[in-house]
């Protein structure tokens, strides 16, 4: 899938409405953390999440932004959404400012340091753990960040820069540095990022939604 089919699927997505984007972020947290929190009801799983506080932050803001509100009301609304974007950030340590693209069913790492850029676009159901950086790189028609198909996994500390995609079910082991796009599939590792016949282990279910301290 290419770049543009990509964010022709976010913008569908975002169609749907954010509560139904946020209710398939709550199922990923509720079946896939490994810490016995798949029966909690959804307010106690926000409450031990920093990721769902951040997704929920981020997930009505982008509604605003996305929204036919009449223009003034809609400017101090995001107003507001930016002061509690930045509430949230120094809570949780994650950054996912209102103008980025990101599917439903999403998995963020703890205890955060996660950094996605503005024009940043992240598919369903992928997996982002402690400390990735989704970035903006480049110089003219170059410039730009990187779209993330379904299903992709970023280990920790990964860095992922420049207008790239990276493809359905591809994987990131933790510590790389991607600044070239990545096919299907495939699995990236190292610094600078190379692809690799396969890669074990970058997704840890067990860390990825941890409770909070």
């Amino acid at each position: 899938m290419d770049r543009s089919s990509l964010q022709s699927r976010a913008a569908g997505e975002r169609r749907a409405g954010w509560w139904a984007d946020y209710r398939q972020d709550l199922a990923r947290y509720g079946r896939g953390t490994g810490h016995g929190t798949g029966r909690l009801p959804a307010p106690l799983l926000v409450l031990r999440h920093r990721g769902l506080q951040a997704l929920l932050q981020y997930r009505i803001a982008h509604a605003v932004f996305r929204s036919a509100l009449p223009g003034p009301l809609r400017a101090a609304l995001l107003m507001a959404m930016v002061a509690w974007q930045k509430a949230v950030e120094v809570a949780t340590r994650i950054s996912i400012p209102y103008r980025a693209s990101i599917g439903p069913g999403l998995l963020l790492g703890h205890p955060g340091n996660i950094f996605v850029g503005a024009e940043a676009a992240v598919g369903p159901m992928c997996t982002l753990h402690d400390g990735v950086t989704l970035g903006v790189s480049g110089r003219g028609a170059q410039r730009g960040s990187p779209v993330l198909g379904e299903s992709v996994t970023v280990g920790e500390r990964a860095v992922l820069v420049g207008r790239i995609t990276v493809g359905r079910g591809a994987r990131i082991a933790p510590g790389s540095l991607v600044s070239t796009s990545v096919p299907e599939g495939a699995a990236v590792a190292g610094n600078p990022g190379r692809l690799l016949a396969g890669l074990a282990r970058c997704d840890r279910p067990a860390t990825a939604g941890a409770a909070l301290p």
